[in-house]
């Protein structure tokens, strides 16, 4: 199963250019979107899930077009999506709010429905609370609903939008092993704007900014657009200047030890670093224009 998108525009009402030519081939397993609030990967998700009209260009999930009104049916049925904000029915148990959803997909008849969504409850490990309401669920509970819902039906493509915002970090690390085990046998479409889950999760990432792709490739490569440009300084007399961006700064015995972003040697005492996955997106985004100049702390 693949996703092919070329050319694609969304342009809403106002001129508002939400997506601008961008073209992108996805693969099965796991795959990364990432970039800042507001760079069109929500858009992006929607239209995927046929769900949001392209203005203009092509997107295809596996053989289907999803702005053709008959092949789009098709992508529904084999396309499992968790938006950013999922209505869930609080007065619900986990097992009737699925079974209810199950129906409206119209999952087999009435033993293959409940054997199902039995199913997708061990898989997302709620089986133990199925039966209590989902409002007495902590976030990252509800999380887990919202993923068991997506993959009711079994599907080929699973598209997940901010699935670890605001959760903590022990429940951020189980979702996250939880859609790398679902890669195994489907693609799945992460979108984030928090770098370590794409680092711990997917090889291959895209990093949009302002509706356009500003890179596609292996995370490795992503990475290396910060290599040579990483300095570490532990001075007490280091001053950040317009031209470098503070990653990272670290309380030591002896001071602050700064992990800084430059095209030179920002201080004599300054030593050239490996680039972590962060470094790597900062140095992109700033190139692409989004943090020039800032002499400032731009921690992800």
């Amino acid at each position: 199963m693949n996703i092919i998108i070329k050319d694609l525009c969304k342009i809403y009402r106002g001129k508002i250019t939400a997506i601008k030519d961008l073209s992108l081939d996805i693969g099965p397993g796991m795959f990364g979107l990432l970039g800042p609030n507001g760079a069109g990967k929500t858009t992006l998700m929607r239209i995927l899930a046929t769900l949001v009209q392209p203005t203009s260009g092509v997107a295809r999930v596996g053989n289907y077009l999803v702005n053709d009104p008959h092949e789009k049916w098709q992508i529904k049925a084999m396309l499992g999506y968790l938006p950013q904000e999922l209505v869930l029915y609080g007065n619900l148990s986990a097992y009737e709010f699925l079974d209810f959803i199950a129906a409206l997909k119209k999952v087999g008849g009435y033993r293959e429905r409940h054997r199902h969504v039995e199913h997708v409850l061990e898989l997302t490990g709620l089986q133990s609370v199925a039966k209590q309401f989902i409002r007495t669920y902590s976030g990252g509970m509800k999380r887990r609903v919202g993923i068991a819902q997506a993959l009711l039906g079994n599907p080929k493509v699973l598209i997940v939008d901010e699935p670890t915002v605001g959760l903590d970090p022990q429940e951020r690390v189980r979702f996250r092993n939880l859609l790398v085990r679902l890669a195994n046998e489907r693609l799945v479409l992460l979108s984030t704007h928090i770098i370590e889950d794409i680092a711990q999760t997917c090889l291959h990432t895209a990093v949009m900014h302002q509706g356009e792709l500003i890179f596609h490739g292996r995370v490795t490569e992503l990475i290396n657009q910060a290599r040579s440009k990483v300095w570490v300084v532990e001075a007490t007399d280091f001053q950040l200047t317009s031209d470098m961006i503070l990653a990272t700064s670290t309380p030591t015995t002896n001071g602050i030890k700064y992990r800084v972003l430059a095209n030179e040697q920002p201080h004599p005492k300054a030593q050239s670093a490996e680039p972590e996955i962060e470094e790597g997106y900062l140095w992109l985004m700033n190139t692409a224009g989004h943090y020039v100049g800032t002499g400032m702390a731009l921690q992800i």
